[in-house]
């Protein structure tokens, strides 16, 4: 009986994960294994990340280290653009926003978060997924 049990929970956490999120998670899991951040950069886990599909064969993201204290009034301002403002990620604090070690799929239709520089607090991920490489990894600009 107790297998049982154990066997129907496990069947209904699983079920519960489309198989779209399944594979953001995957793929997130993979790059996340495969890349060399930048020299300085530290461990990927000090980092917010954020991922979409650039195209169907290339997923693109921004490795941020979130600020300690958010700016609200920039939080207010990203937010009235709407929600598919990928700027209410780096902006904002949690839940709205992301916290070091936190890591999100954005929809295709949304704007990754921007900065136009930042050096290593930033950094721009691209990983082709027909070949299964990272071949960008590099810190946002000088800081």
């Amino acid at each position: 009986m107790k297998l049982y049990l154990i066997l129907a929970a496990f069947l209904a956490t699983t079920a519960c994960d489309p198989p779209e999120a399944r594979r953001q998670a995957e793929l997130m899991n993979t790059i996340e294994r495969k890349i060399t951040l930048p020299p300085g950069a530290g461990a990927v886990e000090r980092f917010a990340r954020a991922y979409k599909f650039a195209s169907p064969d290339r997923v693109e993201a921004l490795y941020f280290i979130p600020e300690e204290e958010p700016d609200r009034m920039f939080c207010e301002g990203t937010k009235r653009y709407g929600h598919k403002n990928g700027q209410i990620a780096l902006a904002c604090p949690p839940p709205d926003g992301m916290k070091a070690g936190e890591r999100r799929w954005f929809a295709d239709d949304v704007i990754l978060p921007f900065v136009s520089d930042g050096a290593c607090a930033y950094i721009d991920v691209e990983y082709q997924v027909g070949s299964k490489t990272v071949p960008k990894a590099s810190c946002h600009g000088e800081g």
